[in-house]
């Protein structure tokens, strides 16, 4: 990845010394802001880092960590203009904007016509802003964040990073929709989610050999929202996630693949409409819907003694991973390597324990102790398993960041 380089124009002048620069990183959500900011100076190591969580709701939190000192205030946010100006006043002192080089935003969706990072203008505001329709939960809360950062620093370079594009390597086999051919010239197919996830995974292969990096290899993203995708010599061929984060695995509160068929059910048996059908789907299903607990995994472990609808979500979850791992496998021909990333995929060995203990017809054989033992990025299965199991942490920020810099390179 890049990380370094030397010299850039800014619109305001020339920088002759990028490593005494920053980049801020804003990873707008459905209902929360994530940020990040890096110093050039030191390989792209991190200054601060926090979350705005619980936007449109009574029960906010704002967190961060800035040079090792922790922040955390209970706050409402009404929107995520109010949640960006509580983080921007957190920054006032922090962050000069003199020496801003450039923010990073992550954005869901860049549909068919952005397949890779580019600078953001007024352009590419509106032709977003056209795309909402593809991402009606994501895609206008970021680019709300996206307008206001450019107001408050409009001296630095505002670079859209899309989670749709690494996908785009996928066969038309993979991607197209089996609804009417015209459909998909009209820009409906599958696209696919955690690109940027997956990307820095990616990047993180190789070292752990040659087989890893160009081999046959599943990476399992699993956090509140998850997703798996297939690769080839690095690059998607195909993924759990379709038209829009909804689809593939169950998640935190989102289905997963459910029948259609649930449209018109809905519809006419239960008088729900298409945006209360929208909300069910994405806000009151998966581990939540199924607990009535939390869509907290970890909350979920601890409670599945003693509940039974809470146990069943976790078998759920497990089996539905299960099942796309089985799919997937088929689809490459073949299995090298299992890599499991995200919150869940990170931090919780019985789930992986549970996910892979049946998959030992595909070789994936866990080393117990080492499974349990995680911390970071390793290796984690049985010294003979067929197939290498792994555990890789995750950085989205970190990847936007080595995409900020290496397009104001060629700038």
């Amino acid at each position: 990845m890049v990380r370094i380089c030397r010299k850039f124009s800014t619109g305001v002048g020339r920088v002759d010394d990028l490593v005494n620069g920053h980049i801020l990183i804003l990873n707008s959500g459905s209902s929360s802001l994530k940020f990040s900011v890096f110093d050039c100076d030191k390989d792209l190591s991190l200054v601060g880092s926090g979350s705005l969580a619980g936007i449109r709701t009574d029960d906010g939190r704002f967190s961060a960590d800035w040079n090792h000192k922790r922040t955390v205030d209970d706050v409402s946010f009404e929107n995520h203009e109010k949640a960006l100006a509580h983080l921007l006043g957190y920054l006032e002192d922090k962050l000069d904007p003199d020496r801003l080089i450039s923010v990073g935003h992550r954005l869901v969706h860049g549909g068919t016509k952005f397949v890779k990072p580019l600078l953001i203008d007024d352009s590419v505001v509106a032709q977003l802003e056209q795309l909402s329709r593809f991402a009606p939960l994501h895609l206008p809360p970021a680019l709300s964040t996206v307008k206001s950062a450019r107001l408050k620093f409009s001296t630095a370079k505002h670079i859209a990073c899309f989670d749709t594009s690494f996908h785009r390597t996928m066969p038309m086999v993979a991607k197209v929709l089996p609804i009417s051919k015209s459909l998909f010239d009209e820009g409906v197919e599958k696209f696919g989610f955690h690109g940027l996830s997956y990307e820095f995974v990616v990047s993180e292969l190789p070292r752990f050999g040659r087989q890893m990096a160009e081999g046959k290899v599943l990476i399992a993203h699993l956090g509140n929202g998850c997703s798996i995708v297939a690769l080839d010599g690095g690059k998607s061929v195909d993924t759990t996630m379709g038209f829009s984060p909804a689809g593939g695995l169950v998640m935190g509160t989102r289905t997963g693949d459910i029948d259609p068929g649930l449209v018109s059910y809905f519809a006419s048996e239960k008088g729900v409409s298409a945006d209360q059908f929208v909300k069910l789907v994405n806000k009151e299903s998966g581990l939540l819907g199924l607990s009535g607990i939390s869509s907290d995994m970890q909350e979920l472990l601890e409670e599945e003694q003693s509940s039974s609808d809470a146990r069943l979500a976790i078998d759920i979850f497990c089996y539905h991973v299960r099942k796309h791992i089985g799919a997937l496998s088929a689809v490459l021909g073949g299995l090298d390597a299992l890599v499991f990333t995200g919150g869940i995929g990170e931090n919780s060995s019985s789930i992986r324990s549970r996910i892979c203990q049946p998959l030992g017809y595909l070789g994936i054989e866990l080393d117990n102790g080492l499974n349990e033992s995680v911390n970071g990025s390793k290796e984690i299965s049985w010294q003979g398993a067929r197939t290498k199991t792994f555990v890789v942490k995750t950085n989205e920020e970190m990847m936007i960041a080595t995409h900020c810099l290496a397009l104001i390179q060629g700038h």
